[in-house]
């Protein structure tokens, strides 16, 4: 048993006919198979928690099960979570080259921008609304007091409606 063990290991690892190998075993503590693998205990415990690895119920591993699992999961790029941050970070960096490539050629502006410039348009458009009661008294002499009054107070409350969202 141990032979065809050997032999299975031999060809997924690709070392067939190399009779150079040590026997080896069915299953493995965590720091032989970190032998194996050529990588540190903590290593292989890390791959475990992360169930890229499976222990048996005596906290032991199947040599045969950890090699082709770690096998797929080297064939998949590996440590996931480091390939994962790579992708995330040159999606970021592609991402402020195209705001800035936006921003030179003139596509984009920044928030502070647009407010100061909404804002001086809102005031002038608030002054010169303010100074319709009052043009209106010098064109057409016919309103009292009273009538600019009124007129002045529905503007302010209409201003005052736009001002507090109420539009």
């Amino acid at each position: 048993m141990l032979k065809s063990r050997k032999r299975e290991i031999e060809e997924l690892v690709g070392v067939v006919g190399n009779d150079n190998c040590e026997t080896i075993a069915a299953e493995m503590s965590a720091a032989q198979l970190a032998r194996l693998f050529d990588m540190s205990h903590r290593q292989i415990n890390t791959l475990a928690e992360k169930g890229i690895l499976g222990r048996n119920t005596d906290g032991r591993f199947d040599t045969t099960d950890s090699v082709r699992r770690y096998i797929a999961f080297c064939r998949k790029g590996g440590n996931s979570e480091l390939e994962s941050e790579k992708l995330r970070l040159t999606r970021e960096q592609a991402d402020k080259i195209a705001i800035q490539n936006q921003i030179s050629q003139g596509e984009l502006v920044s928030a502070a921008d647009v407010e100061r410039r909404w804002t001086a348009v809102l005031t002038l458009v608030r002054a010169r609304v303010l100074a319709v009661p009052s043009r209106v008294a010098g064109r057409a002499g016919h309103f009292s007091a009273a009538d600019l009054d009124i007129i002045d107070r529905e503007i302010r409350d209409a201003l005052q409606e736009l001002s507090d969202g109420n539009a």
